[in-house]
């Protein structure tokens, strides 16, 4: 049985649906609903007078100076700061509640030589966070051993089969990293069998704690630390770093050592880029490429990223992805041994592994996309449902989430998507900008057997028979909070460029606001008018539109992914208005500026 939307299509062919991408619609409704521009755009306004004076303090252009600005970075020490700060910004662990008793008890077990289990969470945040906890304290003379659970087997969080395991093995003490926070009757039945927990975690804590030794999260209410937006990793390092201190050991070594496996886990688990991510993710991708990890120069290796600097875009779509999959098909031991090795022919063996997964995880996530964008075409009211919830028992619960990511892209509005199993279904989800999916979920928790996750993600334990009853309340619930013109999709066009402004110095200036991500994106700039004089299509299936405009007196090229659908409406003489990203193309080995297109507007 497929579990779609119920209620049958009620739209023809020229409904207009706010927000739809044409990606996502059968071709033939796709040239009569697609409207030129597809996106509400947010022009940020800035006098180009007041960005030349920013600039010239700086030291930068005027588009860079007035980015700065329309993102809050309105100082010359606030700006210094975001562009090149250095590590020692970085915030005292010890404001961490909890940190104190944590690093006490982990004193106590080193010195003692109690066996230490470390826990973490199976996606690339909680593999790196385990690799980073288990190298530091092995390191350190710990009797250190670690688990990863099963996705399928033990699901999500803590299981209290693997703690008491733990107990039965001998250990004393438990650190978890990227989980947790709601493990309150896990963390209670091993304080029954003498084993204290240490919980570090950044997921939203419920309002009930763990009765743990500590309970390590930026989140925590009335929490004194200042980057609440750390990544599970983020929070393990804060904790390896407190000891450190406390053992009087070179906070610079640990930095080293260890920032490679920060920048990880930070990027692939998407949290703001911003604050202290920003200066641990920088850093962290600076020393990527000469990592002294045997195992990560294999993963870069069968990523074709060997000897070449690195961005986050290869961390989050090339390096992470192949970490992910173990996980998310079988299990991440071996994105965790990769991590862990010493030995230079393991890891190779290991990352062939783990590459070859990964293009089975690809192969899945096709099928279940085409099969979940086929279950909307026939099922869904796009017109009136504010949200998307599908199910399928042929789905595999390791790539819903990824899909769900695809569908939130194309249609903008919340999803989620279920493996629906005989007995509990996992699902997984994700929202758009501006609306709390966690609250939303946790809402119509009464259809729930459990869930948790972010503002922008979580993840539901279902009953099938309970699925038609969740999808029901959540349409209603998100009906009620947002409106037709949520459903939109915006690009916020952060500055105006005339033709002469496009240089490769520019770009290359751009380049300092990265790494680029969540609550720092790659900038989005425009023009005002420009004039096609050259069309024509790309790619096999001729699904890509290349443009030569002239922008003022400078010919510029431009190229619109998977808008080749396109080429009879943007046609040579169109005078046109832009949203782009600008980048340096070196095909051929010359370099030169080309313009990744956002969205068009016509003249």
């Amino acid at each position: 049985m497929r579990l779609g939307p119920a209620r049958p299509a009620r739209h023809d062919a020229g409904t207009k649906i706010p927000g739809l991408t044409a990606a996502g619609l059968p071709p033939e409704r796709n040239r009569r609903l697609r409207k030129l521009p597809f996106t509400r755009w947010e022009t940020l306004t800035e006098s180009a007078a007041e960005g030349e004076a920013f600039g010239r303090e700086l030291g930068v252009s005027r588009v860079v100076a007035t980015i700065l600005r329309n993102r809050g970075i309105d100082s010359v020490a606030a700006s210094s700061k975001f562009l090149s700060g250095p590590l020692s910004d970085l915030c005292d662990p010890f404001l961490l509640s909890g940190m104190d008793a944590a690093v006490a008890r982990i004193e106590q077990a080193l010195a003692a030589g109690e066996r230490i289990l470390v826990y973490g969470d199976y996606d690339v945040d909680g593999v790196s966070g385990t690799a980073l906890i288990t190298r530091v304290l092995r390191g350190l003379g710990g009797n250190v051993h670690w688990y990863i659970p099963h996705r399928v087997r033990d699901g999500y969080g803590v299981s209290a089969h693997a703690f008491e395991e733990a107990a039965q093995q001998g250990a004393k003490l438990i650190v978890t990293t990227d989980c947790g926070i709601g493990a309150v009757d896990e963390v209670a039945l091993m304080a029954q069998q003498g084993v204290d927990v240490i919980v570090t975690d950044h997921h939203e804590p419920p309002a009930r704690l763990p009765g743990a030794v500590a309970v390590l999260n930026p989140k925590l209410p009335g929490s004194a630390y200042p980057c609440t937006e750390l990544a599970g990793v983020g929070v393990a390092f804060k904790l390896m770093s407190a000891l450190s201190q406390r053992l009087g050991k070179s906070e610079d070594a640990l930095r080293h050592h260890f920032l490679d496996l920060v920048a990880l886990g930070t990027i692939a688990d998407v949290v703001p880029l911003v604050e202290e991510n920003r200066l641990l993710a920088r850093a962290g991708l600076q020393l990527l490429p000469q990592s002294k990890k045997v195992g990560l120069q294999a993963l870069l290796r069968v990523a074709g990223l060997e000897n070449r600097p690195l961005s986050a875009y290869h961390v989050g779509f090339l390096l992470g992805p192949r970490l992910n999959a173990a996980g998310r098909l079988e299990h991440a031991q071996a994105a965790l041994e990769l991590l862990l090795t010493s030995e230079p022919e393991r890891a190779t063996e290991l990352a062939t592994q783990l590459d070859a997964t990964n293009r089975e995880r690809q192969e899945l996530e096709r099928q279940t996309l085409e099969e979940a964008l086929q279950m909307v075409r026939d099922h869904s009211d796009l017109a009136q449902d504010r949200a998307l919830v599908l199910g399928s028992p042929d789905w595999h619960e390791g790539v819903v989430g990824i899909v769900a990511s695809r569908l939130v892209d194309r249609f903008h509005r919340p999803t989620i998507l279920v493996a629906l199993r005989a007995e509990e279904s996992k699902g997984s989800g994700r929202s758009i900008s501006g609306f709390s999916l966690i609250d939303a979920i946790g809402n119509c928790s009464e259809w729930l057997s459990g869930f948790g996750g972010h503002q922008q993600a979580a993840g539901i334990t279902i009953l099938a028979r309970k699925l038609a009853g969740f999808r029901k309340a959540f349409l209603a619930e998100c009906g009620k909070h947002l409106k037709e013109s949520d459903l939109v999709p915006k690009t916020r066009l952060e500055c105006l460029v005339e033709g002469t402004d496009l240089t490769t110095r520019l770009v290359q200036e751009l380049e300092q606001l990265a790494p680029f991500g969540l609550g720092n994106p790659r900038p989005v700039l425009g023009f005002r008018e420009g004039v096609i004089t050259r069309n024509r299509v790309m790619g096999r299936e001729a699904e890509h539109l290349a443009l030569t405009v002239k922008v003022g007196d400078a010919p510029v090229d431009c190229v619109w992914w998977r808008r080749g659908f396109l080429r009879d409406e943007l046609t040579e003489g169109r005078r046109i208005a832009a949203c782009f990203r600008p980048e340096l193309n070196t095909y051929g080995g010359f370099e030169r500026v080309q313009l990744t297109l956002e969205d068009v507007r016509l003249l």
